[in-house]
Order: structure tokens, then C-alpha cells, then sequence
């Protein structure tokens, strides 16, 4: 299908078959396009820089592995015992352990400058409000953290402004 991401000025070709997917999870955005794209060129790419064939195949790639993250999060979430208020969960018990919902500003305070492992992510990860940070880089390597994230078992985020990559996510 043919996706117009005004916030780059380019139409984009989507694979059907990964759209119906990720639509069962939530609307199409444009929103994941925009800020992959800008974070990965530093702008927004023009036609002469990246030619439309290999911004498609770009966005289907943001489109799999945001679908990958939908997908396994419910998953990973049922084997916690989840505290809820109001239908947001507030925390969650993790091996006897509980671990409290944090707003993002509060996360980057907590967690200054470094990545984190996110769970329960409140209400997407491109416009996150809140989640739940299961690791940082005080209990677990960065390299370890980022193995359990393409194993689906988290998102990883950075808390600082120049942190140069973000894993399923937008910068700070």
C-alpha cells in the first residue's frame, strides 16, 4: 500500500500483508517513519539521498520491529503479576521484587544518562508518558540489555539527549 508521510514530504510503499499485522495492534502512524528517518540522516531525507525504494524498505523495517515489540510485550507481561489503577498498571512483581510505574521525566531523573530496559510501556514508546524500567545500566551491561531488547524481552531507551542510539525508540 502506498503510505504518504506528509512529516517527510515522501510516499512510501508498505507491505500489505505487515501493515494488516501491526493495525491489529494499533493505528498507522506516520510518527515512527518521521523519527526514524530524521534520527538516521540528521533531517529529512530527500529523494536524491535516499531514493523512495530504500525509504520503503525503511519504514517496513521500523513497521517489523515495532510489530515485534507489539507482538511479544502481552506476552512477556503475562508471566508478571500486575498491580492495576484505573486499567494503567502501577507497578509490576517481578520475582517477588516490585517495580513501580514511573512517568518518563521521572525515569530520566532516576536514571540519568545511561540506557534502560522498559517494560510495559505506557501508552506507545514514540510518545512515551510512562513504563515500568526492569534494568539499567547499574544492574545489567549495555550489550546484554540491548541482546534481551532484540530478544523482545524489553525497549531500551536512552535518558540523555545525546544518547546516539535508541533501541525501538526515539531519542530523549
Amino acid at each position: 500500500m502506498k503510505f504518504d508521510v506528509v512529516g517527510l514530504n515522501r510516499i512510501v510503499e508498505l507491505d500489505d500483508e505487515i501493515v494488516a499485522e501491526y493495525c491489529r495492534y494499533k493505528p498507522l502512524s506516520e510518527d515512527p517513519f518521521v523519527i526514524v528517518a530524521i534520527s538516521e540522516y540528521g533531517h529529512e531525507p530527500t529523494a536524491q539521498e535516499v531514493s523512495d525504494e530504500e525509504l520503503s524498505k525503511l519504514c517496513n523495517e521500523v513497521l517489523l520491529s515495532d510489530l515485534k515489540a507489539l507482538a511479544l510485550l502481552p506476552n512477556a507481561l503475562a508471566a508478571f503479576k500486575t498491580v492495576t489503577d484505573g486499567g494503567v498498571p502501577m507497578a509490576l512483581s517481578i520475582g517477588g521484587d516490585l517495580l513501580m510505574r514511573m512517568t518518563w521525566e521521572e525515569i530520566v531523573k532516576a536514571y540519568p544518562k545511561q540506557y534502560v530496559a522498559l517494560v510495559d510501556v505506557y501508552p506507545d514508546i514514540y510518545k512515551l508518558e510512562s513504563a515500568v524500567v526492569v534494568h539499567s545500566e547499574k544492574d545489567m551491561s549495555e550489550s546484554d540489555m540491548f541482546k534481551g531488547a532484540m530478544d523482545g524481552k524489553w525497549l531500551v531507551k536512552g535518558t540523555s539527549v545525546d544518547a546516539d542510539f535508541n533501541m525501538g525508540t526515539q531519542f530523549a
